[in-house]
């Protein structure tokens, strides 16, 4: 399997990938950080570095914005 298949098997996104598919900005993406858990539904690429880019997890954060949320205003 070649890196490009393995990319494109993966449930995690980068933030631009995430602001095509769920056609938000990435402002939004970082509103909603504040409600999500890490490691969940978002990660760093390099956890020990705090400005490593974020990637989220295409299929919890899709059941995450099914649910309805108290509070949440797209």
């Amino acid at each position: 399997m070649t890196t490009i298949e393995l990319e494109q098997n993966s449930p995690w996104l980068t933030t631009e990938e995430a602001e095509i598919y769920w056609k938000v900005s990435r402002r939004t993406l970082s509103r909603y950080m504040k409600k999500l858990t890490y490691g969940i539904q978002y990660k760093r690429t390099n956890p020990s570095n705090r400005r490593s880019p974020i990637q989220w997890h295409k299929t919890k954060f899709d059941k995450w914005l099914c649910t309805p949320q108290a509070g949440l205003a797209l």
